[in-house]
């Protein structure tokens, strides 16, 4: 399975990476909605995981850019943004599922 992780805390970005490599999963990283947006049209992806509060943006704004790409991707918000305002708004604007962080591995996993 290869993951897009975008994730801004490069620590836990690295954490979560290494925790799905153990699952055998490739995982590109990107940690802004730049970096994400042309790693997105670079490749093809079967998961986005996908943080909300980035250096230059909400990551909610990615999801047109990505379904127009992969229309069927599975999107997993990803957020400490976690009321219930922001969970509906995640799901709203078209992710597949929102864990709010702290979290545990074997929900994201889930």
């Amino acid at each position: 399975m290869r993951i897009l992780l975008v994730e801004d805390e490069r620590e836990l970005a690295a954490t979560i990476r290494n925790l799905l490599e153990r699952e055998q999963c490739v995982v590109d990283c990107a940690h802004d909605l730049e970096i994400a947006r042309e790693a997105a049209f670079d490749g093809v992806h079967d998961l986005v995981i996908l943080d909300r509060t980035l250096p230059d943006g909400d990551g909610l704004d990615l999801i047109p850019d990505l379904r127009a790409r992969n229309p069927g991707v599975p999107i997993i918000i990803l957020s400490a943004r976690s009321g219930l305002t922001d969970r509906i708004a995640g799901l709203d604007d078209g992710a597949d599922d929102y864990v709010a962080k702290p979290f545990a591995f074997e929900e994201l996993w889930a």
